[in-house]
């Protein structure tokens, strides 16, 4: 099976029995540090000239999910190239 396919398979079946915030934040955990979010993330900030979408910056480059709807098979759309200090703003830490 395609990996892609095991992540959403994943997903929907912690949607179907409403997973709790614990859960859910586990898995999410276990995807970002897969090696294909890896592969995905890097080559989406390959595509968006590896600088920050709101500033520019070529520092602490992250990929953020606009939504969480499609994990595992994101459209392009879905995700954001930050920096580590948008990517603070952009969930209100700063």
């Amino acid at each position: 099976m395609d990996p892609k396919n095991i992540w959403w398979l994943r997903w929907c079946l912690l949607a179907i029995i409403e997973c709790d915030r614990f859960e859910w934040k586990h898995f999410y955990k276990l995807y970002i540090d897969s090696k294909e979010w890896k592969k995905r993330s890097k080559a989406i900030k390959n595509e968006r000239g590896n600088k920050c979408q709101l500033c520019s910056s070529f520092e602490s480059l992250q990929v953020h999910h606009n939504t969480h709807e499609r994990i595992g098979h994101e459209d392009d759309a879905d995700l954001i190239v930050l920096c580590r200090r948008c990517h603070s703003k952009f969930h209100g830490v700063i």
